[in-house]
């Protein structure tokens, strides 16, 4: 094992004197020596001192210390520092194979690579220079310069983040606070926001139309206007969802054209009669709700009539109000919650953490809570044709989000009754037949 000894003190030698700076030098120089000399040593039954190492008095000392199944943890302080005063740097798992850095581990150069191994394969690496900071993996980098951020940069593709905060999706230099633009020539651009697989939708440009779409395109912005994204299809408002007080300095333009009309028929006496008989209806009234809020005196006055009275008055004439398209009656609901399960992405302990914090002017280590890290599990890949992608010899894997069910709220729709309206351009030609 003295052999095994020797390269590891050669390496901690040409290391900084800063106990937290970890080596400059190759890691994989130091994995391969703790490893060798892991072999090398007999199996002990309990945790101890597996080998101490004092460099000469200008240095620091270094202890080993294994945990009873193989285990070493690299343990630094001064010259002469006792076992108990000295940090835990690293611990080094033999089953697996797993350096783990304690700490705030520093790779102290102007150029340096820290890789990440599966076997003998190389899936990614972190870089570190002078004026800048690399991450990739698979070839796709996250760069960090200055203040700015670009993962997986390629020309002007991948995510950036400027140093005044905006961020930009193929775009490198943001000019609001989040900018999404598209690849190439594409004239079509989406940003899709997913509730889960079956609720999804998209707020995007495209041909100079922008537009929201949630399965069916909803509105369409163009030319400064605003329209729907499909003709005769879609309603603005609904019957517990109605809008205030509409501003137009025109007035609504109703379809009338006799190409989409069966031939007009002339009223039949009963009709006639019943027109005659709404005129009488015609009174001044004033909304319950606007009483509520300004007062009877302060509520204003209205001119109109009543569904429920023009309903009498069409039975009353043997005539079906419901047959007529000036008598309206929807259905309204109300949002309420009810206990059910939730279904939400599952979520490890929460966590604790300590930080350092500015307390009335002293640093002050104070301890917190965090969120525990959602939760994914590692699923095969499959093709279109559903058979497994291979990795190698292994099969291909990929987190999807473990989803759990958990009591709790959700919320409904409930039935609250109904409500009555007119067609009022409709009910006023009515009206004015019986006036002939």
């Amino acid at each position: 094992m003295a052999n095994e000894l020797d390269s590891i003190k050669r390496l901690l030698r040409a290391s900084p004197k800063d106990p937290n700076i970890i080596l400059e030098q190759d890691w994989d120089a130091l994995v391969n020596a703790v490893q060798a000399a892991l072999d090398a040593k007999p199996p002990v039954a309990s945790p101890r001192l597996a080998t101490r190492i004092d460099l000469d008095a200008t240095l620091f000392s270094a202890s080993f210390r294994d945990d009873g199944a193989g285990n070493l943890a690299l343990y630094v302080g001064v010259a002469d520092a006792a076992d108990g005063d000295q940090i835990k740097v690293a611990t080094f798992n033999k089953a697996t194979g797993v350096l783990t850095l304690s700490g705030s581990p520093v790779i102290n150069g102007s150029d340096t690579n820290l890789s990440f191994f599966n076997g003998a394969t190389r899936y990614g690496f972190l870089r570190g220079q002078a004026s800048q900071i690399t991450l990739q993996g698979d070839g796709r980098p996250a760069v960090v310069t200055g203040t700015t951020v670009q993962v997986a940069p390629s020309g002007q593709t991948g995510l950036f983040i400027a140093s005044n905060g905006n961020a930009g999706f193929n775009n490198i230099s943001p000019g609001a606070e989040f900018v999404v633009r598209a690849l190439g020539s594409d004239n079509d651009c989406r940003f899709q926001i997913e509730a889960n697989a079956s609720q999804v939708a998209q707020f995007g440009v495209s041909n100079s139309q922008a537009f929201i779409d949630a399965g069916t395109k909803l509105i369409v912005l163009y030319g400064g206007h605003v329209l729907f994204g499909a003709d005769g299809t879609q309603n603005l408002g609904g019957p517990g969802n109605r809008g205030g007080t509409a501003y137009f300095i025109t007035g609504a333009i109703n379809t009338s054209d006799a190409r989409e009309k069966t031939p007009l028929r002339p009223f039949s006496e009963e009709e006639i009669a019943a027109a005659r008989d709404l005129h009488a209806e015609i009174g001044v009234y004033q909304w319950l709700a606007s009483i509520e809020e300004k007062g009877e005196d302060g509520a204003r006055l209205h001119i109109g009539l009543t569904v429920q009275r023009a309903i009498e008055i069409m039975e009353t004439h043997g005539l079906d109000p419901w047959r007529y398209g000036f008598i309206c009656r929807d259905e309204i609901t109300r949002k309420i919650k009810v206990p059910g399960l939730v279904r939400k992405q599952a979520q490890g302990p929460d966590e604790e953490y300590r930080e350092i914090e500015i307390i009335d002017g002293v640093p002050t280590l104070v301890t917190k809570t965090r969120e525990g890290a959602r939760l994914f599990d590692l699923i095969p890949v499959v093709d279109e044709a559903g058979d497994a992608v291979m990795d190698g010899d292994e099969p291909m894997l990929y987190p999807v989000p473990r989803i759990v069910e958990e009591p709790g709220e959700i919320e409904i729709d409930e039935p609250a009754g109904d409500r009555l309206g007119f067609r009022y351009d409709q009910l006023t030609l009515f009206m004015l037949r019986g006036m002939v």
